[in-house]
């Protein structure tokens, strides 16, 4: 599941090419690898890789034991209500 247009550049901000890793992530899909990640996302593998470690730390996804990221339940969930929400105004904020 590509989300992105046939020939489309990826994501160039940080925070969109996190949660293009997110929305990478179809409903039927509980898992999936780097490999896959990156090919619906168009990000480098060493970029998802990094990010994916940034989300892994932050609870969004988890390491399974097939070494795939696998996305949790909430943060699909935000990621989608962000993306319907995003066209005004969006504030957020990081726990210390």
């Amino acid at each position: 599941m590509d989300s992105r247009a046939p020939g489309a550049e990826p994501p160039r901000s940080v925070l969109a090419r996190g949660l293009s890793l997110l929305d990478a992530f179809g409903s039927a899909d509980t898992e999936l690898t780097l490999t896959e990640l990156a090919a619906r996302t168009g990000l480098p593998k060493p970029t998802a890789h990094r990010l994916l470690s940034e989300l892994v730390r932050w609870g969004g996804v988890e390491r399974t034991d097939r070494l795939a990221p696998a996305v949790r339940t909430a943060a699909r969930a935000l990621s989608r209500e962000l993306a319907r929400e995003s066209a005004g105004e969006l504030k957020m904020g990081i726990p210390r």
